[in-house]
């Protein structure tokens, strides 16, 4: 068996890794720290966002990538190497959560969710 990462999974994984290397600084982080205000930048959620790393684990009819656990856990191994100041899981568990398919009582939920958690309408 082969193990190895797909070139489609190994493209994820430099992304991710290259995007939060270059947001995670030990400088910037120390500056996070110390500034006493959120944890996280909303400037780089947003970065992450729109290079399409929230959305990897939302299908593809509502806007995602489609993909699945290994891709979301290579990609959260980077925010953990870079220790990186995003709320990427938490953002992926409320997406996926947020986007499930619907019901009259899920298309409600959803709405609120997108109303509590602007990085969503990334």
């Amino acid at each position: 068996m082969d193990f190895s990462y797909t070139d489609e999974q190994q493209a994820i994984i430099d992304l991710a890794k290259r995007l939060l290397g270059e947001r995670s600084t030990p400088e910037r982080l120390k500056a996070i720290e110390r500034s006493g205000g959120p944890r996280f930048r909303p400037r780089a959620v947003g970065e992450v966002a729109k290079a399409g790393l929230l959305g990897i684990a939302i299908p593809e009819a509502y806007g995602g990538a489609g993909l699945g656990f290994l891709e979301v856990a290579a990609i959260i191994e980077q925010v953990g190497r870079t220790t990186a100041a995003v709320p990427l899981l938490e953002t992926i568990v409320l997406a996926r959560r947020c986007r499930s398919p619907s019901s009259a009582a899920k298309r409600r939920r959803r709405r609120s969710c997108r109303a509590s958690w602007p990085a969503m309408r990334s």
